[in-house]
C-alpha cells in the first residue's frame, strides 16, 4: 500500500519532476521552522520573565517555576504547529525547551540573581518541551 501511496505522489507532482520521500518522513514538513519560530517566542518569554524578576520581588521566588512554564508551553505549542510524530515532537519539545530554559538561566545569572545557571531548572525545563509536545502529539 506505502509504494501505491509513493507512485502516486510522484505522478501528482506539480512539476512533473520525481519526487521521492522517506516514509519516515511526514509530508506536512515544517517542523524546523515552528521549532525556531518557538524557540524564539519562548526564549523572548524567558527573557522578558528574567528582566521582571530581577525587579519585581513578588515574582522572584516563583521564576523558576514559570520558566519551566513557559518552556513547557513552548514545547507544545511546537507540536501544535509542526504536526509531526510523537517522538519527533519530543525531541523538537525538548530542543525549544531547552534552549528556551539556557538562555534565560543565562540573563538571570547575568543580572546576578542566580550565582550560576541552574541544571535542574534547565533539565526540568527540557523534560517540560519533551513530554507536553509528546502528549500532543500522542493526541492528535
Amino acid at each position: 500500500m506505502a509504494s501505491v501511496d509513493v507512485v502516486a505522489f510522484v505522478q501528482d507532482h506539480p512539476t512533473g519532476m520525481p519526487q521521492f520521500r522517506s516514509m519516515n518522513q511526514p509530508t506536512g514538513g515544517g517542523s524546523y521552522t515552528a521549532m525556531m519560530r518557538w524557540t524564539l517566542y519562548g526564549a523572548i518569554a524567558q527573557l522578558a520573565l528574567a528582566a521582571i524578576g530581577h525587579w519585581a520581588d513578588i515574582i522572584k521566588p516563583h521564576v523558576y517555576a514559570l520558566g519551566v512554564t513557559i518552556a513547557t508551553t513552548a514545547g507544545v505549542w511546537f507540536a501544535t504547529v509542526a504536526r509531526v510524530p510523537a517522538a519527533r515532537s519530543a525531541t523538537g519539545g525538548a530542543v525549544v525547551g531547552g534552549v528556551c530554559a539556557v538562555i534565560g538561566a543565562t540573563l538571570s545569572t547575568a543580572l546576578g540573581d542566580t550565582p550560576a545557571p541552574l541544571l535542574v531548572s534547565m533539565v526540568s525545563s527540557t523534560a517540560g518541551g519533551a513530554i507536553g509536545a509528546f502528549f500532543i502529539a500522542s493526541t492528535r
